[in-house]
């Protein structure tokens, strides 16, 4: 014989001191009245502390809703503890709700990444214990961590269709930040032609040539392009000759003291650059890197802007580690790939797989990106 219980009996029973009762096969819900009377329940849609969801996603120190709890007593909770059941987890609890009112009171409990340079799915044993004046439940749950990578955009130009250059990376919390590409056509052929062209080669697969065109990749404007701290960008790139003017890879600035640039440079500009010298800009501030870079050769680029250095990787290796320039300013403009806004010294060359990171990547996830993607995938940090 079975007897259902509902929240106002399994109420009834904790404050009558009625002998124990589990039921359910779920993960182990304790329930606990003022007369050490304990109940079972396993579905959080109708238990008596319910939990809005047991999994989060985010990138390393982010901080993130671990869960949402319901208290559906009916009286106040005054005291949440969570404790972290599992060895070395790859997050710290941050805070708890300091009250959760009867009959319907929600609050969340805040977590804060902590992946170690990790990424993928761990699964974390978590014990929360809420108490009230007479009465306390504990819940014990398993919560799926996914630490993912810190990217805003990935553009790997294997998937062009048309104009349209797609964004590939979703992070599930950021927008996707589509470019596009210029076309025309020849009337008397009907046939329509796209710039930059996409290139094939068996080393790096699809990629695009800008060495025909100075008509760059052009992403629209968008909060999570614009970096006010740290960040990285990092690019394969084929020069195809050696560069005249300022060469732009990246490019989002408002040709004032507004937004970032990632250039090559050279003399017939700058008199001060060597040839084909790479060149770091934020707000209206450059610096050389006194790096070359050889032509006919893909190379993997990376620009690392820190909180105290400005770190910039030539194939996995680090070639300039300064302090940093200043923070860039948010720029209106949008992100250009292969030229600036200001002038026609585009880019001449080849390019894949270009990158935004919103940290600053470290020595060892520089060195695992290169490795990775140097057979012309997108590779990884870890």
């Amino acid at each position: 014989m079975s007897k259902k219980w509902t929240r106002r009996s399994a109420l009834g029973l904790i404050g009558s001191g009625a002998g124990l009762l589990t039921w359910g096969t779920g993960g182990f819900t304790e329930v606990q009245g003022s007369r050490d009377v304990f109940l079972d329940a396993d579905n959080d849609s109708d238990a008596l502390l319910g939990l809005d969801g047991t999994s989060v996603s985010g990138v390393d120190g982010k901080r993130v809703s671990l869960t949402t709890l319901t208290n559906r007593f009916d009286e106040d909770i005054t005291n949440v503890t969570v404790t972290l059941d599992t060895l070395d987890p790859p997050l710290t609890i941050v805070q708890t709700p300091s009250k959760l009112p009867a009959n319907g009171g929600t609050g969340d409990i805040t977590a804060e990444l902590d992946c170690g340079g990790s990424t993928g799915q761990e699964n974390v044993d978590i014990t929360i214990t809420a108490t009230g004046p007479n009465q306390s439940v504990e819940l014990q749950r398993q919560f799926t961590i996914d630490c993912v990578e810190p990217r805003v955009s990935y553009w790997d130009f294997e998937q062009i269709n048309r104009t349209t250059v797609p964004d590939v990376w979703d992070s599930g919390t950021l927008p996707v930040n589509n470019g596009q590409r210029s076309s025309f056509s020849f009337s008397f052929s009907e046939s329509t032609f796209y710039r930059p062209s996409v290139r094939q080669d068996q080393t790096r697969g699809s990629h695009l040539d800008f060495s025909q065109t100075s008509d760059p990749v052009e992403i629209p404007d968008d909060p999570s392009l614009d970096p006010t701290g740290e960040f990285s960008l990092s690019v394969w790139a084929y020069l195809s000759s050696s560069q005249t003017g300022l060469s732009r890879l990246f490019s989002k600035w408002n040709g004032g003291s507004a937004g970032y640039q990632f250039f090559i440079a050279s003399g017939e500009i700058l008199n001060e650059a060597q040839s084909d010298e790479l060149a770091i800009e934020t707000q209206d501030d450059f610096v050389l890197t006194g790096m070359t870079l050889a032509t006919k050769t893909w190379t993997h680029l990376v620009w690392s802007h820190g909180s105290s250095n400005d770190t910039v990787y030539v194939n996995g290796s680090k070639v300039y580690d300064q302090p940093a320039l200043d923070d860039p300013a948010p720029s209106d403009s949008s992100l250009l790939l292969g030229n600036g806004p200001d002038g026609p010294w585009s880019y001449d060359g080849y390019m894949d797989e270009p990158k935004v990171y919103d940290i600053a990547l470290t020595d060892s996830q520089v060195q695992n990106l290169y490795d990775t993607s140097e057979g012309g995938d997108g590779g990884s940090l870890t």
